[in-house]
């Protein structure tokens, strides 16, 4: 049996109800159920949604062409249990029309589906990969620019998903953002924060961008999996946000990505227990001009190309205040840069860390520039024994040290 398609109307199949529709072409839709047959069930024109929407089925669903769903303010969609195939893509003039899930307000459910993505860059000129240093052109899951401008709240709960790039480093995976311009966040945008919810225990392969909340509030980010992919993997800013217990291998292409970015503004959040593995930048960036109440605690920091811990204010803005970040119990080892290397702010306190084999050639493992105010205490250093001094039962063991020392920079 051929696959039923969603184009030019809304087909029932296994209890999908009737639709009003706002258009010959364009199914606008309040409340229905999707139950995809075994045969598959194709989108491939824009389906905008006002009320819920709940798609579920054994069948795989694919979506092509001008396919995408459009959950406007209030709406809800859940998807649970779905193949999601994305290939073949319209050259759509927009971003927003170029995103699969667009978010202009409401809520998104997805909870254990297998999203396989295959589109490359730019499909009309055959590039496959993004440019390093630019967003792509196409994302799974985006805010739009309607919703963005109306201040619309949005919601998602991404659960026990698998998503996959078949073209490695060309498209993205969940871009959601307050923003409307180029201007970074500060500390005045925290009044229009509406961007919440949870990111959780999902897998992500080989995309160019992965998680993006910027301007959050009440964000979770954890327990995912990501592997090899570019730009940036999780970011995040805002106001009571959460990124815990989330494996990250191999973050860049060999050109960027850091594990962890922060941009604009943090207040009141955590960043803890994530491992971050053999990074092409930084394994954390806290890049901003507003944070505080930030904790840094109990990362695993391995062999990155530049430094572990990075902060720094390269945003330029007014209100450059960098107050209170606690950077404890984490373990850095074998990368490039500096354990630990803090640019601007106040009240940092550096504790309790553990470092091995950072910054080679350099003689401390933190370094700070006169800008900075930091305490520092705790930290211990280990360094491999060399045949020359070793005793002969200690060839190749570790001698361990307090190491409270940073290297001033101007």
């Amino acid at each position: 049996m051929k696959a039923i398609v969603l184009g030019f109307l809304l087909a029932v199949a296994g209890g999908v109800q009737a639709s009003q529709m706002i258009s010959p072409n364009i199914p606008r839709l309040s409340t229905d159920t999707i139950s995809v047959p075994a045969a598959g069930l194709t989108i491939s024109d824009p389906i905008y949604i006002y009320g819920k929407l709940k798609i579920v089925g054994e069948g795989p669903l694919n979506i092509t062409g001008r396919g995408r769903f459009v959950v406007e303010e209030n709406a809800v969609l859940e998807i649970n249990g779905v193949s999601i195939f994305i290939s073949g893509l319209s050259e759509m003039e927009t971003a927003d029309d170029r995103t699969v899930v667009l978010m202009n307000g409401g809520e998104l459910r997805l909870q254990d589906n297998t999203v396989v993505v295959d589109v490359v860059y730019d499909q009309e000129k055959s590039r496959r990969l993004a440019p390093w240093d630019e967003a792509p052109r196409f994302w799974v899951v985006a805010s739009g620019m309607s919703g963005r401008k109306k201040h619309a709240s949005i919601k998602v709960k991404v659960k026990n998903n698998k998503f996959e790039s078949k073209n490695i480093y060309s498209v993205g995976a969940i871009n959601l953002s307050i923003k409307t311009g180029a201007a970074p966040l500060n500390a005045k945008n925290i009044i229009n924060m509406k961007i919440g919810g949870e990111v959780e225990g999902n897998k992500f392969y080989n995309f160019h961008g992965v998680i993006k909340f910027e301007g959050g509030e009440n964000v979770l980010v954890s327990d995912n999996f990501l592997m090899k992919n570019s730009y940036f993997n999780i970011a995040a800013s805002g106001n009571k946000i959460a990124i815990q217990d989330n494996e990250i291998r191999y973050p860049g292409n060999g050109t960027t990505g850091d594990g962890i970015t922060v941009l604009g503004i943090m207040v009141d959040s955590e960043i803890s227990g994530n491992n971050i593995y053999a990074g092409s930048c930084y394994g954390i960036w806290i890049n901003v001009s507003h944070a505080s109440n930030v904790i840094i605690k109990d990362n695993l920091i391995v062999n990155g190309i530049t430094s572990a811990i990075y902060v720094s204010n390269g945003i330029v803005e007014s209100d450059k205040d960098i107050n209170g970040i606690i950077i404890d119990n984490n373990v850095m080892t074998g990368n490039s840069g500096f354990a630990i290397a803090i640019q601007n702010g106040r009240n940092i306190e550096i504790t309790n860390n553990n470092f091995e084999g950072n910054a080679p050639g350099f003689p401390a493992q933190i370094m700070k520039s006169d800008l900075a105010e930091i305490t520092v205490s705790g930290n211990i250093s280990a360094k491999k024994l060399t045949p020359e001094w070793a005793e002969e039962h200690a060839l190749y063991r570790h001698a361990t040290y307090d190491d409270n020392s940073v290297l001033s920079l101007q």
